[in-house]
C-alpha cells in the first residue's frame, strides 16, 4: 500500500496502539519531527516494537525500508520521541527505517513515503515545513533536544531538502528529478546566516565562486540533496542555511497582480490621494512603486 492510501485522509497502512500515551493537553503550534530507526525494518515491525517495548519510546508513524507506513499511535496522542515533552506535545513524529546503520541512509521508497506523509500532515493541519536547523522551526530532529546523532548524518544533511520537497508539493508542484542535478522545481528560499558560500557545483568539493551576505531571498531552480541551484547562474548554495520562502509561481502571480493594479491606477480606476491609499490597502506601497516604474 502506498504512503497516501488509508482511511479518512490518514496516510498509513497499519496501526498498532501504544499504551501509556499522553494527550497533547491542547498545546498549540503544530510541527513535524523526524527520527531514524536503527534497523532495516518495515513500518509494521517498527510499530510492533513500540507496542511491545517497556521503554518510553514511540512515534506517531513508522516508515519502513520499502516505503510502507504504519501508524504507531494516534495523532491526537503525544509520542515519546524527541526526549522533549514540549516538542512531542506539538509534533507529529515519524520514525524511519534505514539501509545503512552507520550513516542512517534511507531507501528511495522510504524517502518518497516520508515526503508524501509530511505533505499529507501539513495539508490536513494547515502549515508549511520550515527547517531552521534549531528547535524554532516547524521541522525538528531528535538531536535538537538531546545529546544524540539521531536522525543520522544522511538525513540531517537533507532536512532542508525534505522541507523544500514537501512545500513544493503543497504548492502543487512536482518533485521529479532532472537528468543532471536532482529536482528541477523552482521555489524561493531566504538565507538565514550572515555569510553563505556560493559554489560552482552541489557540494563542498566544488570551488567557491561567491558569497551571499545580505540574508536575502533567492530563487532556486534545481535541487541536489541539500543543495539548491541559483536562478542567477550555474552556481549552488547549501539549503541547510536557508528557510522556505514560498513558491516562485506564487511570487510571479503576485507580481503580475501588482502590475495589473498599477496600470489600473494610471488609468484612474483607483482615484488619487487618500482615496487611492484606502482602496489599495496593504498593497498601496508595492503598487505605487510599480506605478513610478511604469511612468519613468
Amino acid at each position: 500500500m502506498s504512503a497516501l492510501d488509508g482511511v479518512a485522509g490518514r496516510a498509513f497502512s497499519y496501526g498498532a496502539g501504544i499504551g501509556g500515551a499522553h494527550w497533547r493537553r491542547g498545546d498549540a503550534g503544530w510541527r513535524g519531527g523526524v527520527e531514524l530507526a536503527a534497523a532495516r525494518w518495515s513500518g509494521r515491525q517498527c510499530a510492533d516494537y513500540f507496542a511491545g517495548t517497556t521503554r518510553q519510546a514511540s512515534s506517531n508513524y513508522c516508515i519502513g525500508v520499502d516505503g510502507d507506513v504504519a501508524m504507531s499511535m494516534d495523532e491526537d496522542d503525544r509520542a515519546w520521541t524527541s526526549s522533549s515533552a514540549w516538542n512531542d506535545r506539538r509534533a507529529i513524529t515519524i520514525e524511519c527505517g534505514n539501509i545503512d546503520n552507520s550513516t542512517g541512509e534511507m531507501s528511495q521508497k522510504t524517502w518518497d513515503a516520508l515526503v508524501g506523509l509530511c505533505a499529507d500532515i501539513c495539508t490536513r493541519y494547515g502549515f508549511w515545513l520550515n527547517y531552521t536547523g534549531d528547535r524554532n522551526g516547524s521541522l525538528t530532529e531528535h538531536r535538537m533536544f538531546a545529546s544524540t546523532a539521531c536522525p543520522g548524518t544522511w538525513l540531517h544533511a537533507r532536512m532542508g531538502k525534505l522541507a523544500s520537497e514537501v512545500n513544493v508539493r503543497l504548492d502543487g508542484g512536482s518533485t521529479k528529478s532532472d537528468s543532471k542535478f536532482g529536482s528541477s522545481d523552482v521555489y524561493l528560499v531566504k538565507v538565514t546566516c550572515d555569510a553563505l558560500n556560493i559554489r560552482k557545483g552541489p557540494g563542498t568539493g566544488h570551488a567557491v565562486v561567491g558569497c551571499i551576505r545580505d540574508r536575502g531571498t533567492y530563487t532556486i531552480v534545481g535541487t541536489s540533496d541539500n543543495w539548491g541551484r541559483l536562478k542567477s547562474g550555474a552556481s549552488w548554495i547549501c539549503l541547510d542555511y536557508t528557510s522556505w520562502a514560498g513558491s516562485a509561481k506564487a511570487s510571479s502571480a503576485k507580481a503580475a497582480d501588482i502590475d495589473a493594479m498599477a496600470r489600473a491606477v494610471i488609468r484612474g480606476d483607483y482615484g488619487s490621494g487618500e482615496e487611492r491609499r484606502c482602496r489599495l490597502g496593504e498593497k498601496y506601497a508595492a503598487v505605487q512603486r510599480r506605478v513610478n516604474e511604469l511612468l519613468k
